[in-house]
């Protein structure tokens, strides 16, 4: 709220698969995409709970990188499938 500290923020928890199942049903009852963030504070499961469902990612090709070989920017072909990046 206006005039509050960063600092007197929650992150706010709620039923995942019940909010999936409505913004992807809303999605599709108007013809649009849904592109979920996947970044940053999210658990590592997040990815592949979107990608099972049919729902977009998201990447940033700056971090997109072959971190087994040498570092190089990953080709097209190798990026994870239902990702908007």
């Amino acid at each position: 709220p206006k005039g509050a500290l960063p600092t007197e923020g929650t992150y706010v928890r709620y039923d995942h698969g019940a909010m999936i199942g409505i913004v992807a049903l809303e999605a599709h009852r108007a013809g649009a995409v849904v592109v979920g963030e996947d970044l940053g504070t999210v658990g590592p499961w997040v990815r592949d709970y979107l990608r099972d469902r049919g729902l977009f990612g998201t990447s940033i090709l700056w971090f997109e990188s072959d971190h087994d070989g040498d570092g190089a920017p990953l080709p097209a072909e190798r990026w994870r499938q239902y990702c908007l990046s």
